[in-house]
C-alpha cells in the first residue's frame, strides 16, 4: 500500500487541543477502484482513533473528492492544515484578482470571518452559515470584501432570497460606490421580492456618491403616490398606512418601498424626519400598524439610526400585550405574538453587544440615545416575592430597580454590576442591595472612554437618576475633559433634575466659567432649572447683576413672571422697586407681558397660576403703566379667541381708572355683552365709577343687566339702581317697564327673578304708581310665577275702586297670599258693593284657597240678610261642587225658604249631580210635585238618576219610589211614566231593591191592566205527580 496524498489538521481553543489526520491510500492492484480515505482523530499526545470513509475500493477521482470534501468540513469546523495538502488553496487560487485581499490592511478577525465566507459560500450544506457569514461582514463594514460579495450576488439564483437580501445588506454597510450599480439595478427591477427592493433601495443610497444622493432620491420620491407625499403629519401618516396595509400581508403593496423613500427624504427635512419619529411613538402594535414597527426597526439597524432605535426600542418595551378593540368590544392580543415582542426586546440588546464587540464607535450613540430616553416618572422602584420550597417554605424578596424589565436598557447601564444582576428567569433585573455604585458597572466602558462627550450628553438629556449616577462615574474618570466642556452644556446639566448632577455642574461652571454666571441669557436658561436647587441659585446670581445690566433686556423678568415654578413668579414680585417708576423699561416689560398674552392661543393656555401672575404684575406693579397702552391693544385682548385673555384685558381696563366717558363705545359693549361673567361684573364695575347723571340714561343696559344669569352682575347693577333711584323718580319710571316685561319672560337661570323681584319691591316703589290698572291686571293674571309676584306688589297700595266685584273674586283665587289678603280686605270694606253685586261677589266662594273660602262662607253669613238673597243666589250656592258651599246654601235656603218658590227649587236643585243636593231636592217633592203630572214628566231625568244608584242613596231611592207609586195610582199618565221607569230599572236593579219594585209593580198591574210591565206569571210545579205512562 502506498499513501499518495496527505493532511494534517488541529483545532485549539482554550484548553483543548485536538488533531485530525487524512491519509489517501492506493492499494497495488491493477483494478481502477483501488483507493482508500482514512482518518485518524485524538487529543494531541493521545493515541488516536482511526477509521475510514470508504468501505470498499474506489477510483482515485472519486477518493480524491472524499478526501477533499473530509478536510474541507473539518476546516469549516475551524480545524487549521498543519501540514500536507489544503484543498482550499487550489479554490482560492481560482477567485480572480480583484477578491484578493492585502492581510495588511484588514484584522485578523475581519481576515479569518472573510476567509470562512470564501469557504462556505460555494458548499450546499453550509448555506445557512455563509448566510450569517455575509451578514458579519456587513456589520464589519468590510470594504475590501466587495467585490467577493459581488462576485457572490451575480452567481446568486433569484429563489435565493434570504443570500440575496444578506448580500445588499452587507454590500450597503461595506459603503463601496463599486456596488452602486448593482444594487440600484435591483432596486428598480420588478423581478425581485418588494422586501429585497426595498433593502437595495436604501443600500443603493448609501453606494451612490454624496454629489449625486439628493439626485438619486429625487427620482425614487417620484414612485411614491402623490396622496403619501403631501403628509407631513404623524397622525395622518399612521391613518394612511393603516388604510393601505388592511390585510397583513399583501403581496402587491409597495407601501414599505414608499416609507423607505420618505425616511431617505427625512435625512434633508428635519420636520418629516421629526413626524417619523413621531409615527414610531404613537403607532399602535395592532392590526394595521405593527408593520410600521419592523420596518422601522429594519431601516434604522441598517442605518445605525442612534435616534430611531431609541424611539423603536422604548416603543417595543413599553407596548402591551394585548390592546382594547372597540370594534369586538373587548381586549384583543396583539399583532405581534409574545415570541416575536421577544425577539425585537431581545435583538435591541444583540445590536448594541454585537457594535460592543466589534468596538464599533456607533455603540456610545445608540447606546446614549437609548439611554436618553428613560424617564423615571414612568416607572418606579418595586419589589416581587419569590417563593420556594427547601425543606419548609422559604419566600425571597427581590428588589428591582427603575425599568427592571428593560433588557437593552439593564444591559448596557449594568452588565458589569455584583449587585444588579438578571433574575433566573432572566425577566427582570435585581438589586442586592440599596448600595449605590461606585464604580463602573456598565457594558464596553472603554468605547466610552473613547467618546467621553456622550457623558455630559446623557447628564443633559436624559431623565433617569441610573443614567446620572452612570453618566458621573463615567466622568470621574477623565476630569481632562471637564475644561472642554462649554457653557450650555454645563447649563443644560444643571437644569436637569437630579441634585448631584446640579451639584456637579455648578462646581464645573464656577470654577470653569465663572464669567460667563452674569450673562443675562445664561442666567435665563438656569431660571428654568427642574430642581429648586439650581433655580435658586438662578435667583442668587440674578441678585448679584447690576441694574444698568439687568434691565438691559427685560426679558429675564417675563420668564420669571410666566414660569411654571412658584418659586419664579414669588421672585418675580421683588424687582419691580429696581425699575425707573413709570420709566422706558417699565413700558418694555408691560409691552412684552401683553404681547405674550395675546400670543396664548387655544392649543397652549398656560395654567391658572400663571395667568393669575400674569394678571397680577400688569395692573399691580405696572397699574400705572397701563395707561400708556392704547385702547386699540386693549380692544384687541379683549376681543381674543381665548377667554382667559379676555379676562385680562377686562382687568386692565378697570386698572387703569379712565373716565367713563373716555371708554370707546365698542370697548364697553364688549365688556357688557361679553359671555363671561368675570368680564361683564369688569364692565358693571365700571358701571359703577359713573356718575348718577350718566347712568340714569343708561336704563336699557341696567335693566338688562339686572337680569342677567351671573350673581354678580345681578348684585352690582342692582346696587347702582339702588343709587339712583334715591333721588331719581324718572329713572325709576322709566327702568320699571323694562323689567315688567322681563317679568312676563321665562327666568335665565334660578335665582335671577327673585334678586328683580327684590329690586322692584325695595328700590321702585316711588315708580308703582305708573302702572296703570290694566298692565297691572295682566301682571296678576299672567302665567308667568315672577309677573304674578310683581303685581302682588305693586297692587298693595292701590285703592279697591280700581277693580270691580268680580275682580276681587279672582284676585281671592290668586296664588299669591298678599294679592288673597288684597281682595279679602275689599270685600271687608265694601260690603255694600259686595251686596249691590252678589251674584259676582259669591265667586269668591268658589276657590280652592281655604283661608278664602273660609272667610267667604262666614263673610256671607254674617253680611247678607234675606232680602239681599234671591233663588238664584240659593240655587248658585247648591249648585257649588264644593260640601262647604253646598252646605252653606242648603242652610240658607231652609232659612229664608218662600213657599211659592218650592216648585222652582225642586226643578232646579234636581239637576245637580251630587247625592247631597239629590238628597236635599227629594224633601221637595211632596209638598211641591205631588199631583202634577207635568212637574213629574220633567222630573223623570232625576228619578232615572236616583234609582239607577247603585249601594248609595238609599233614602233618595226610597222617597223617590214612594212617591211615584203614590202617584201613579192617582193618575194613568204617571202610572205609565213609573212603569218606563221600573221597566228601565228590572235590568240594573240590585237584589235587596227587586221585591220592593215586584211589589209596586203587581199592585200597579192589578190597578191598570193594560200597562205593560216586565212581569211574566209562571204556574209552580205540582210535587208528587207520575206523569201516566201509555
Amino acid at each position: 500500500m502506498k499513501k499518495i496524498n496527505f493532511s494534517n489538521l488541529s483545532f485549539q481553543e482554550g484548553k483543548s487541543d485536538k488533531v485530525y489526520e487524512v491519509d489517501l491510500i492506493e492499494q497495488m492492484s491493477r483494478e481502477s477502484e483501488r483507493y482508500f480515505v482514512n482518518f485518524r482523530y485524538g487529543h494531541r499526545g493521545a493515541n488516536l482513533r482511526e477509521g475510514t470513509k470508504t468501505t470498499q475500493p474506489v477510483s482515485l477521482e472519486q477518493a480524491e473528492q472524499l478526501f477533499a470534501s473530509v478536510v474541507v468540513s473539518k476546516m469549516n469546523k475551524g480545524y487549521v492544515v498543519t501540514s500536507g495538502d489544503n484543498p482550499l488553496e487550489d479554490a482560492q487560487s481560482e477567485v480572480t484578482d480583484s477578491i484578493a485581499i492585502d492581510p495588511a490592511d484588514i484584522s485578523k478577525h475581519q481576515q479569518t470571518v472573510y476567509q470562512r465566507f470564501l469557504e462556505s459560500r460555494d458548499n450546499k450544506s453550509e448555506e445557512g452559515r455563509c448566510n450569517r457569514l455575509i451578514w458579519r461582514l456587513g456589520e464589519l463594514e468590510m470594504a475590501s470584501a466587495v467585490p467577493a460579495l459581488l462576485d457572490t450576488l451575480h452567481k446568486t439564483k433569484l429563489k435565493e432570497v434570504i443570500r440575496t437580501y444578506s448580500l445588499i445588506w452587507s454590500l450597503g454597510r461595506c459603503k463601496d460606490s463599486a456596488a452602486f450599480e448593482t444594487v440600484n439595478n435591483i432596486a428598480q427591477s420588478n423581478e425581485y421580492a418588494l422586501h429585497i427592493r426595498r433593502m437595495a433601495l436604501q443600500a443603493a443610497w448609501h453606494l451612490s456618491p454624496p454629489t449625486e444622493q439628493a439626485g438619486f432620491l429625487e427620482e425614487c420620491f417620484k414612485q411614491v403616490p402623490t396622496s403619501l407625499q403631501t403628509l407631513s403629519d404623524a397622525s395622518a401618516l399612521l391613518a394612511w398606512a393603516q388604510e393601505h396595509k388592511s390585510k397583513k400581508y399583501r403581496t402587491k403593496d409597495q407601501s414599505d418601498f414608499w416609507f423607505v423613500c420618505l425616511y431617505l427624504k427625512a435625512k434633508s427635512d428635519p420636520s418629516l424626519r421629526q413626524s417619523l419619529l413621531e409615527l414610531c411613538r404613537i403607532a399602535p402594535l395592532e392590526f394595521g400598524s405593527t408593520w410600521l414597527i419592523r420596518l422601522f426597526f429594519k431601516v434604522a439597524e441598517f442605518e445605525l439610526d442612534a435616534e430611531l432605535l431609541a424611539v423603536l426600542t422604548m416603543r417595543i418595551e413599553t407596548s402591551s400585550k394585548r390592546y382594547y378593540d372597540w370594534n369586538t368590544s373587548r381586549y384583543e392580543n396583539q399583532t405581534w405574538q409574545h415570541s416575536g415582542r421577544e425577539y425585537f426586546r431581545l435583538r435591541s440588546w444583540r445590536l448594541l453587544r454585537r457594535l460592543g464587540e466589534l468596538n464599533n464607535p456607533n455603540y456610545v450613540p445608540v447606546a446614549a440615545a437609548l439611554l436618553q430616553q428613560y424617564d423615571d416618572d414612568n416607572s418606579q422602584i418595586r419589589s416581587i416575592k419569590k417563593y420556594s420550597w427547601d425543606g419548609g417554605y422559604r419566600t425571597e424578596t427581590f428588589k428591582l430597580p427603575r425599568f427592571s424589565g428593560h433588557i437593552a436598557f439593564q444591559h448596557a447601564l449594568n452588565l458589569n454590576s455584583e449587585n444588579c444582576r438578571p433574575m433566573p428567569s432572566g425577566k427582570y433585573w435585581y438589586k442586592k442591595t440599596d448600595t449605590e455604585e461606585t464604580k463602573r458597572v456598565e457594558a464596553f466602558p472603554h468605547l466610552w472612554d473613547q467618546q467621553p462627550a456622550a457623558f455630559i450628553d446623557c447628564l443633559a438629556r436624559s431623565r433617569s437618576a441610573e443614567v446620572h449616577h452612570f453618566a458621573l462615574r463615567g466622568l470621574a474618570d477623565h476630569p481632562a475633559v471637564l475644561p472642554m466642556v462649554s457653557v450650555n452644556d454645563w447649563v443644560r446639566v444643571l437644569c436637569s433634575a437630579f441634585s448631584a448632577s446640579v451639584v456637579f455642574a455648578r462646581t464645573q461652571l464656577e470654577k470653569y466659567h465663572s464669567a460667563a454666571l452674569t450673562n443675562m441669557d445664561v442666567l435665563r436658561k438656569i431660571t428654568r432649572a427642574q430642581t429648586l436647587e439650581a433655580r435658586t441659585y438662578a435667583h442668587e446670581l440674578l441678585a448679584r447683576v447690576p441694574d444698568n445690566q439687568l434691565l438691559n433686556n427685560v426679558d429675564w423678568h417675563v420668564d420669571l413672571i410666566t414660569s411654571v415654578y412658584a418659586d419664579n413668579r414669588e421672585q418675580a414680585k421683588g424687582y419691580h422697586n429696581r425699575y425707573p417708576h413709570a420709566g422706558e423699561k417699565q413700558q418694555l416689560l408691560l409691552g412684552k407681558l401683553v404681547s405674550y398674552a395675546q400670543h396664548i392661543g387655544n392649543d397652549n393656555i398656560p395654567e391658572d397660576d400663571i395667568l393669575q401672575s400674569l394678571r397680577w404684575n400688569i395692573t399691580t406693579p405696572l397699574a400705572d403703566t397701563t395707561k400708556t397702552l392704547s385702547f386699540s391693544v386693549i380692544r384687541d385682548l379683549i376681543k381674543h379667541p381665548v377667554i382667559e385673555v379676555q379676562r385680562l384685558g377686562a382687568a386692565i381696563l378697570v386698572a387703569r381708572k379712565d373716565k367713563p366717558s373716555d371708554i370707546p363705545e365698542d370697548v364697553f359693549l364688549a365688556l357688557i355683552e361679553s359671555e363671561d361673567p368675570e368680564i361683564r361684573a369688569a364692565g358693571v364695575n365700571l358701571l359703577g365709577n359713573m356718575k348718577d347723571s350718566e347712568l340714569a340714561e343708561m336704563t336699557e343696559l341696567l335693566a338688562s343687566l339686572l337680569v342677567s344669569t351671573d350673581k354678580p352682575v345681578r348684585i352690582q347693577a342692582q346696587q347702582i339702581i339702588q343709587r339712583i333711584a334715591k333721588s331719581n323718580n324718572s329713572f325709576n319710571a322709566e327702568v320699571l317697564p323694562l323689567l315688567i316685561d322681563e317679568a312676563f319672560k321665562a327666568e335665565p337661570d334660578e335665582g335671577v327673578h327673585d334678586q328683580m323681584v327684590e329690586c322692584i319691591t325695595h328700590d321702585l316703589e316711588s315708580a308703582w304708581k305708573t302702572v296703570d290698572k290694566d298692565q297691572l291686571w295682566r301682571l296678576l293674571m299672567a302665567q308667568s310665577r315672577t309677573a304674578q309676584r310683581v303685581g302682588a306688589v305693586i297692587l298693595q297700595p292701590r285703592p279697591y275702586r280700581e277693580y270691580t266685584v268680580k275682580q276681587w273674586a279672582r284676585l281671592g283665587k290668586h296664588l299669591s297670599q298678599t294679592t288673597r289678603q288684597w281682595a279679602r280686605d275689599a270685600y271687608t270694606n265694601n260690603v255694600s258693593k259686595v251686596r249691590d253685586d252678589l251674584t259676582s261677589g259669591l265667586r269668591l266662594l268658589d276657590t280652592g284657597w281655604l283661608d278664602t273660602r273660609s272667610f267667604a262662607l262666614e263673610y256671607f253669613r254674617e253680611n247678607m240678610t234675606e232680602r239681599d238673597w234671591t233663588e238664584d243666589h240659593f240655587v248658585f250656592l247648591c249648585d257649588s261642587t264644593r260640601d262647604d258651599v253646598q252646605r252653606l246654601g242648603r242652610d240658607l235656603l231652609r232659612e229664608f225658604f218662600k213657599e211659592e218658590q218650592g216648585e222652582s227649587y225642586l226643578l232646579k236643585l234636581s239637576q245637580h249631580p251630587t247625592r247631597n243636593v239629590q238628597l236635599f231636592a227629594s224633601e221637595f217633592l211632596q209638598n211641591h210635585a205631588a199631583g202634577k203630572p207635568v212637574v213629574i214628566r220633567e222630573l223623570n231625568q232625576y228619578f232615572i238618576t236616583v234609582l239607577s244608584s247603585v249601594n248609595q242613596a238609599r233614602v233618595a231611592k226610597d222617597r223617590v219610589l214612594s212617591f211615584l207609586l203614590a202617584e201613579a195610582r192617582k193618575d194613568k199618565a204617571v202610572a205609565e211614566q213609573v212603569s218606563e221607569l221600573l221597566d228601565r230599572q228590572s235590568v240594573t236593579v240590585a237584589i235587596q231593591d227587586k221585591a220592593g219594585l215586584i211589589q209596586a209593580m203587581l199592585s200597579l198591574k192589578q190597578q191598570y191592566p193594560d200597562i205593560k210591565l216586565p212581569l211574566t206569571a209562571t204556574p209552580l210545579p205540582i210535587r208528587g205527580t207520575q206523569q201516566e205512562v201509555m
